[in-house]
């Protein structure tokens, strides 16, 4: 009977130990995907260099390239956040366009080296009229 005890006992504190390291390596890994509005809320829980997501739409009108970079603001409707984008923008990259940004704080602006567009998951096939105008 003791060893059956000394058995359950350590196989309980392995599971319970397995269990600690995988939910502390889960929460390192975590991504947070904010709006600007909760961003700014939340600021204080992500100091500058701490790596979030960022979703908005870009403010027409804020677009600024500049040496490979892009200066522009984000906005859910509520807050506008400013954001500077140190990567190569989408293709499909402009004013007015939902935007996922991966970056950190610094100094007040939303440092990103990141971005995607989102859009529509609807394709829609030209109809032959347009394809007969086109050739």
């Amino acid at each position: 009977m003791n060893g059956r005890r000394m058995f359950l006992a350590l196989a309980v504190v392995g599971i319970a130990t397995a269990v600690f390291f995988l939910v502390r390596s889960a929460q390192s890994d975590v991504v947070y995907y904010l709006t600007p509005s909760e961003a700014t809320e939340r600021r204080p829980e992500f100091p500058d260099g701490r790596r979030f997501r960022l979703a908005g739409i870009v403010v027409p009108g804020s677009v600024v390239e500049s040496g490979g970079e892009y200066r522009f603001n984000v906005t859910d409707g509520a807050d506008e956040v400013p954001v500077l984008l140190v990567a190569t923008p989408p293709q499909l990259f402009g004013e007015d366009i939902n935007v996922l940004l991966d970056g950190y704080w610094e100094n007040g602006v939303f440092v990103s080296d990141e971005a995607l567009i989102r859009h529509e998951e609807t394709y829609e096939t030209p109809s032959p009229t347009s394809v007969e105008a086109a050739g």
